[in-house]
């Protein structure tokens, strides 16, 4: 989970808090990024910020030369903290809060869940076992 505000933006209509459950994400000017900016100085995909390992990482796209944190220069990547401001163009992202959210794939969820009906010796945890096999 990432929780960020957009403080500054050429549209301001895009200005304001953030919140998703990604531990990845796409920052840029394309409408399929994550998170969409209206602004002519940023690339496509310009940034992507990501949670790793319990840390905070911002890079750029290949393409980007350089963007900015707390007012200095940083090329490629950049681990980030609760707090930090990023410039791209004349956007500035800030960074409220970050934490790791585990991913649950179908399997998993269905797993847990007949571990839950094994516990309560349910009369449906003979379908729930079937339907476990077909995944």
């Amino acid at each position: 989970m990432i929780q960020f505000k957009i403080n500054k933006c050429p549209d301001e209509d895009y200005i304001g808090e953030i919140k998703t459950n990604k531990n990845l994400i796409y920052i840029g000017s394309n409408l399929t990024s994550d998170v969409y900016l209206p602004d002519k100085k940023i690339k496509t995909n310009h940034l992507f910020i990501e949670i790793a390992e319990n840390k905070l990482l911002a890079h750029s796209h290949a393409d980007v030369e350089y963007f900015w944190v707390n007012g200095k220069r940083s090329k490629n990547f950049k681990f980030l903290n609760i707090g930090d401001k990023i410039k791209i163009g004349e956007s500035e992202i800030e960074i409220i809060i970050f934490a790791n959210t585990e991913v649950t794939d179908k399997r998993n969820a269905l797993n847990a869940a007949t571990d839950v009906l094994i516990s309560s010796k349910q009369e449906y945890l003979p379908i729930v076992q079937n339907i476990q096999k077909e995944l």
